[in-house]
């Protein structure tokens, strides 16, 4: 029942907007005799918001996540790659920020090896200063979502804040697509953690020589909400 009523909806849909790409488009392929009724359009940022939110870095390398945070994610591989870290034991100046829905246990994992603040709950605003705030951005993609490999609005805010990113996800083609605007981030899995730690001590090591830039990000305006919209606009325009 339930099958035949989504080919009944897809089918006599004018149009079917999704924010995934080639993954998920795939699959709704092949429930429709009408492919190119199919569009993508990521979930954009607030440009004009974003931009009149201070940012302000602290004297710390401070490595941030924000969202929510379960032991449905892929957060086992980032303890693997503190524990080789070690900012605790060796002293590092560096410190783990997350704000949103954290689970306390990972929460006590990760404290025991690097210093940890959890801002809790805090509002979008307060979010988007936290991104900003950033010298590293962690995120971490739900485990078994490898068919649809979707891409958050909160994975575009990281990207607009110029900050390197590490997405940690089995498989994640679609975002590695996302983050090819941004030179210096990345996804990571089960067989990067050399790759991740070396990458984050070259990046602690510029920080510390007084290194560290922003990156400028080139077309990260064609991911803003208005950009966005004028896509949709186009598409149902388009429709006859």
């Amino acid at each position: 029942m339930n099958d035949r009523l989504e080919h009944k909806v897809l089918e006599n849909a004018d149009a079917i907007i999704t924010t995934v790409g080639d993954r998920y488009h795939k699959i709704l392929n092949s429930k429709i005799s009408n492919p190119n009724k199919i569009h993508k359009i990521y979930n954009g940022y607030d440009k004009l918001n974003y931009d009149k939110i201070k940012e302000t870095k602290p004297n710390k390398f401070n490595i941030v996540f924000t969202g929510v945070l379960s032991k449905n994610h892929n957060y086992e591989i980032f303890h693997e790659i503190l524990k080789i870290l070690s900012p605790i034991k060796q002293n590092l100046n560096m410190v783990f920020t997350l704000a949103g829905r954290i689970d306390d246990n990972i929460t006590k994992l990760y404290s025991n090896e690097i210093e940890l603040i959890n801002k809790g709950y805090v509002d979008h605003d307060d979010a988007i200063s936290i991104i900003k705030s950033s010298h590293l951005l962690i995120n971490f993609n739900y485990k078994k979502t490898e068919k649809t490999d979707m891409i958050s609005g909160k994975l575009i805010e990281y990207l607009a804040s110029g900050t390197p990113i590490i997405n940690f996800s089995n498989s994640a083609n679609e975002s590695q697509e996302v983050l090819k605007l941004s030179p210096k981030s990345f996804n990571a899995n089960t067989n990067s953690i050399k790759l991740v730690v070396d990458f984050i001590k070259s990046e602690y090591k510029d920080w510390t020589e007084g290194n560290y830039k922003k990156q400028s990000l080139k077309n990260i305006d064609l991911l803003s909400r208005e950009s966005l919209t004028k896509k949709l606009l186009k598409i149902i325009k388009g429709i006859k």
